[in-house]
């Protein structure tokens, strides 16, 4: 006997759309705004800005979690935050 449910796969679009509905629900994203996800075949590719690597890796495991995503390609860029660097004269 074999269970099976009715199952259609998500567009890319409602892919894409899911993916970054699930990013900006997030209260521990510093820069949520920055970042988009694009979809190439069955990859989901992150891409923006972040403040750390765990913030990072933090995003791409959220993204992990919507459905339908098969691989994550992720493009991210951890930008640095703090004060300018001081100049000797």
């Amino acid at each position: 006997m074999a269970v099976t449910f009715p199952y259609e796969p998500l567009t890319v679009s409602q892919l894409r759309n899911e993916a970054q509905n699930v990013l900006a629900r997030s209260n521990a994203l510093t820069m949520k705004d920055s970042i988009k996800v694009k979809v190439d075949g069955q990859t989901l590719v992150l891409e923006g800005q972040v403040r750390s690597d765990q913030e990072k890796r933090l995003v791409e495991n959220m993204v992990r979690l919507t459905p339908g995503a098969r691989s994550i390609q992720n493009n991210l860029q951890i930008v640095q935050t703090g004060p300018p660097p001081r100049q000797t004269p």
